[in-house]
């Protein structure tokens, strides 16, 4: 796995949030990406935990506040209740963070794609009308990135992305710069990252 982008983002991060791009393969991960993208994000978390803590470390816990399932939601580490991590994983993009505080990470391949407009405010709205056509996506992406990793760090609920501007990164949420390294360097493809922290 290449690694995609390496930096502190917040203060109160601990270590660094890293994004990589999983890498393109043939066989079982081929067809099934979700499942090798959850995979190699989960990996990448627990990589992430030993680097902090100087330790191996445990395979996350999950737990679901709304089902109580085992298998989602926010993930821990066991044995550190000090430690917060969170992880993101979409078409091929794979990021994770562990921070001192409650956190969240969001990473989107930049793709064409219909913008739903529940997830806007209308500020958000009328800029992205009003932005090239040829850029909304790349826009609405990075706002719904910034989103996605506020509500993670439990700074806001899904319900409240309409209400939520994100146009302009607060000091609670950054943006990750992914910047393609090594082999990944002249491949194609991008990708859009942010980080929050609840202080």
């Amino acid at each position: 796995m290449d690694l995609g982008a390496l930096l502190p983002a917040l203060p109160g991060l601990r270590g660094t949030v890293v994004v990589a791009r999983a890498p393109d393969g043939a066989g079982a991960d081929a067809a099934r990406p979700h499942e090798r993208d959850r995979a190699l994000a989960h990996a990448l978390a627990r990589r992430l935990v030993a680097e902090t803590t100087g330790r191996p470390a445990p395979p996350l816990a999950h737990h679901c506040p709304t089902c109580g399932s085992t298998d989602h939601g926010r993930p821990s580490v066991p044995g550190e209740p000090e430690l917060h991590v969170s992880l993101a994983h979409a078409g091929g993009w794979v990021a994770a963070v562990v921070a001192d505080a409650p956190c969240g990470v969001d990473v989107e391949p930049v793709r064409p794609l219909d913008v739903p407009p529940v997830a806007l405010t209308p500020g958000e709205q009328a800029a992205l009308t009003a932005a090239d056509p040829s850029g909304r996506s790349a826009l609405f992406l990075a706002w719904w990135t910034r989103k996605e990793a506020a509500a993670k760090a439990g700074l806001l609920h899904i319900d409240d992305f309409a209400t939520y501007d994100a146009r302009t990164p607060r000091a609670h949420v950054a943006d990750v710069p992914v910047v393609l390294t090594g082999a990944l360097a002249g491949a194609p493809g991008a990708a859009v990252a942010a980080v929050a922290l609840r202080r």
